[in-house]
């Protein structure tokens, strides 16, 4: 059976922040720590799974950690 998902909106202030890091990390050549923050159901892993998607043609080196 094939995953559906629904449509990922509203996270465009998020996304940014990320492709902000990710600029900073190859502009000057240096790893960029992010820490994500929010309810429980929010929707963090499911922003970092999307932005992930978005750079997947690139060689990312990602480092993920969860804290419970």
């Amino acid at each position: 059976m094939e995953k559906v998902s629904a449509e990922f909106v509203g996270r465009e202030t998020e996304l940014g922040a990320l492709d902000a890091a990710f600029s900073q990390a190859t502009r000057f050549k240096a790893p960029q720590m992010v820490t994500i923050i929010g309810a429980l159901g929010s929707g963090k892993r499911r922003l970092i799974d999307e932005w992930l998607d978005s750079k997947r043609t690139l060689d990312l080196r990602v480092d993920r950690k969860s804290v419970v």
